[in-house]
């Protein structure tokens, strides 16, 4: 478990407050946990010890589904992801090896990834 910090707290209290406009009590019943527990994620530091609340990615993916936000980015913020897993990817470069490229459970050819190319090709024209 990671601590959570005070960006992650103060991002939880603004989408709460200021975009879904409800109690911390209804927002703790919509994600699934005591209200207590998201008061404490929302301070980052619990009263009682003056120690850093801990979150698991668990409760974090709870938070971003019933607040509608990106999981990496909560991950991110609370310590769960690296720099270098939060960089972009190239897709260029990606359908380009001759590594393996999936979406979900399929897998693209060889002929799958040159059709892909040919598509962003004609949208953006900078694949080549």
């Amino acid at each position: 478990m990671e601590e959570v910090n005070a960006t992650l707290g103060s991002i939880l209290v603004d989408v709460r407050t200021n975009r879904l406009k409800i109690s911390l009590r209804k927002a703790s019943d919509l994600i699934g946990i005591s209200h207590n527990y998201l008061s404490l994620l929302e301070k980052g530091v619990d009263p009682r010890n003056n120690r850093p609340v801990q979150v698991t990615p668990e409760i974090l993916k709870k938070i971003a589904e019933a607040y509608e936000l990106p999981i990496e980015e909560l991950l991110n913020m609370a310590g769960f992801l690296t720099e270098f897993e939060t960089e972009k990817i190239n897709l260029l470069e990606m359908l380009q090896s001759s590594k393996e490229v999936t979406f979900g459970d399929k897998v693209f050819s060889s002929e799958e990834k040159r059709k892909l190319l040919t598509i962003i090709d004609t949208i953006w024209g900078e694949s080549k």
